[in-house]
């Protein structure tokens, strides 16, 4: 009888071991599952502002390309204007350079004219 008592009690601490470690590991695990489930809220919520920043910045670089569009449309309007400017300085400076050889020429032939009227008086 005290082999079956010995052997009960026996079984009964081992039964209680096991169950001590049933019930750890099982708390183990929920304190896991619970860090997992914090880890992922953290990840999900980082994620979401993420994708909002990446949306702000998709934004942000859509008004750079549609500025430097139009910044590029104002730079081309720019250059023809300079270039029609500098056609017409060209053209003016030119008719400048005609005008004062028309001039020395006209001097000229009206110094010309001069000396030979002074030659024949």
């Amino acid at each position: 009888m005290k082999s079956d008592d010995m052997a009960k009690s026996w079984v009964a601490q081992m039964a209680s071991q096991t169950m001590g470690i049933i019930l750890q590991t099982r708390q183990e695990i929920e304190e896991q599952t619970i860090q997992r489930m914090e880890e992922s809220d953290w990840l999900r919520m980082r994620i979401e502002d993420l994708e909002e920043e990446v949306f702000a910045l998709q934004a942000e670089l859509e008004n750079e390309k549609d500025e430097r569009a139009n910044l590029q449309s104002h730079s081309n309007v720019i250059e023809r204007e300079r270039n029609q400017f500098r056609d017409c300085w060209f053209k003016s400076k030119k008719k400048i350079v005609d005008l004062e050889m028309e001039l020395n020429s006209i001097k000229k032939s009206d110094g010309d004219a001069s000396d030979i009227k002074e030659i024949t008086t």
